[in-house]
Parts: C-alpha cells; sequence; structure tokens
C-alpha cells in the first residue's frame, strides 16, 4: 500500500505543474500552498474531532496502583447484551484479537489432544454456532475447553461457561441450545436453566494440537507449567487454569485469555496474551493474576474493546 503522505506531496507536485501551465510559476506555487494548507487543515481538524469523540464514550474507574486501570464503554454497564454490528479487531502492533461481546466455553470430557482441527464444526458445537448466528448483532466467540478434577461431565449435554457474564450453565444440548442462546443469553431470562456463578478467576489456554503446528508442544507445556507454578502461591484454589480449543490468534505461540474479576464490577474481563513462555508465567501471576495488572508487553488486547478504546486504554498502563 503507498503511503498516504506519498499521495499527497506528489499530488501537490502535480497540481503545481498543471497550474504552471495557466498561470504564472509564482501565482502557481501560492495557489498550490493554499490547497496544500486547507486540506491539512480539514485533516487536523477530523482527527481532533474522532479523539474527542473516543474518549467521551469512555468511563474511568479507580486507577490505584495495585489494581488495573478499568475502562469500558458507557453502554456496557447496562445488564442486557450490547448490541454493536461492528466488525472491527482490537489491534496492537500489527496482530488483532477476534472482536466479541460474549465467549461461550463449552466444557467437553474428552481429551484436548484428541480434539480434530474443526471441532467448532462438528456435533453440539456446530448447533451452537448455528443458534448463535441467528443474533447478528450480537458477536459471540465459541470454544471449547477441558473439564477439570471434580467437575461431572455428561454424554447427553454440555455445561457452558459464559464470559464476560461469569455463568456456567449445565445441561445443554442440540434439543435446546436454541432457547438457550435466545432466552438464557440474549432476553436475559434465566428460570428454565441450571445455572450458578462462576469465582475466581479463570485461564484459558490454547492447546489446540491439531490446529496450528507450533501449538503441539508450547501450549500443552505453558499449561502444566502455569498449573505448577500457580500452586505455590496463596489463594491459588481461587485459579481455574483449563487448556482450550483455537482462540482464533493467527498462529501465535503461547495465546491465552486470563478472565479476572474486580471487586468495582460484576462482570470479568477477558485480557489475551500472545508469545507467553514458561519465563513469563510468574510475571504473570503475580501482576495479573493476583494484582490485576495487565503485563504489557504480552498484552494483545481486552474482549470487546474496539480499536480505539484500547488505544486509550494503553496510555494508562505503566508496567
Amino acid at each position: 500500500m503507498i503511503p498516504k503522505h506519498f499521495l499527497f506531496f506528489a499530488g501537490t507536485i502535480i497540481t503545481s505543474v498543471l497550474l504552471s501551465l495557466l498561470y504564472k510559476p509564482s501565482t502557481a506555487i501560492c495557489i498550490t500552498l493554499l490547497v496544500a494548507i486547507i486540506i491539512l487543515g480539514f485533516v487536523a481538524l477530523r482527527r481532533k474531532s474522532a479523539v474527542a469523540r473516543g474518549v467521551n464514550n469512555l468511563v474511568y474507574f479507580n486507577s490505584k496502583v495495585d489494581q488495573v486501570d478499568l475502562l469500558v464503554e458507557k453502554k456496557d454497564v447496562s445488564p442486557q447484551p450490547r448490541i454493536n454490528k461492528s466488525l472491527e479487531h482490537t489491534e496492537d502492533g500489527g496482530s488483532s484479537i477476534p472482536y466479541y461481546e460474549k465467549h461461550l466455553v463449552v466444557l467437553t470430557s474428552q481429551n484436548y489432544t484428541d480434539w480434530d482441527k474443526h471441532i467448532d464444526r462438528e456435533g453440539f458445537l456446530e448447533s451452537l454456532r448455528v443458534a448463535t448466528k441467528k443474533h447478528k448483532d450480537n458477536r459471540f466467540l465459541i470454544t471449547v475447553a477441558e473439564h477439570i478434577d471434580g467437575e461431572v461431565a455428561s454424554n447427553d449435554s454440555f455445561s457452558v461457561l459464559i464470559f464476560p457474564d461469569r455463568r456456567v450453565v449445565d445441561g445443554i444440548n442440540a434439543n435446546n441450545v436454541d432457547e438457550f442462546v435466545t432466552e438464557f443469553i440474549i432476553n436475559c431470562r434465566r428460570s428454565k436453566f441450571k445455572h450458578n456463578t462462576l469465582q475466581g478467576t479463570h485461564v484459558l489456554v490454547n492447546c489446540h494440537t491439531k490446529c496450528h503446528h507450533n501449538i503441539l508442544v508450547n501450549g500443552p507445556r505453558l499449561a502444566a507449567h502455569m498449573i505448577r507454578e500457580m500452586q505455590s502461591y496463596p489463594g491459588a484454589n481461587h485459579v481455574t487454569i483449563r487448556r482450550s480449543s483455537d482462540l482464533r490468534a493467527h498462529d501465535a505461540e503461547g495465546t491465552l485469555i486470563i478472565y479476572r474479576p474486580f471487586a468495582q464490577q460484576k462482570k470479568v474481563f477477558g485480557d489475551w496474551y500472545w508469545n507467553v513462555s514458561a519465563d513469563n508465567v510468574t510475571e504473570l501471576i503475580e501482576k495479573h493474576i493476583l494484582k490485576g495488572d495487565i503485563v504489557k508487553h504480552l498484552w494483545r488486547g481486552r474482549g470487546g474493546m474496539t480499536p480505539a478504546i484500547t488505544k486509550q486504554f494503553l496510555k494508562f498502563q505503566t508496567n
């Protein structure tokens, strides 16, 4: 792609040459400079207006040293699902995470090594995907994660974790999946379904070995190391680490999401990290999981944040 500033200067030179054919050289130069100044002024005003609109849509919360600076859109504070038809992606340093408003995590007793490459296009996952597609004004991210010890698995139905709502819903199958999406998620009518509130912090590590070749070793190794490392910290029983299917991170190694609750909000925020290695695990645990401070050099975005909001959010991060 040709840089915009190059096109601007090229256009200015061409305009000057054409005007010199009609007027004296000095007159042509004056007219060209005047047009250039008008264009630059117009561009500057548009940029200033765009920044002002972005800032006006933000709500800033307490930003003490031991807390992460929370930043959400005003319309997100409503208990109803936020409607957004945008297909924008959060971008940072040339990378992007998928824009979504609800993350549905289907729990399975199947080992991560047995997950097919396109597991989200099979069986119940396909039924759930089709059900969410009927609600085009809402953006969903659907993934699979392993059951952990102590959780009861069923062959006839599935449990679904819903973020950022912090809900786990049991007994979902192909027969009631449409009602689950429409009534429970979209309309917030929850009496027909067995559900509970999720407690603590939840970490999803991409271990979809059949989806990306570079995750074959790194993903499972990272998850195992994080589970072991977490045991040495107080409060480890409040942190759940799961192996997850593909997180749509464009073949990035060491991809994980941390859903951590904050005292100021009823919801949790899903912070994405890429290129995480075993050497980064201690830093992630001590800064993000325990304190709520993002690790800026690994952070790639937050679920539900547009590029403009992400850019503003990063300005308030110090680490």
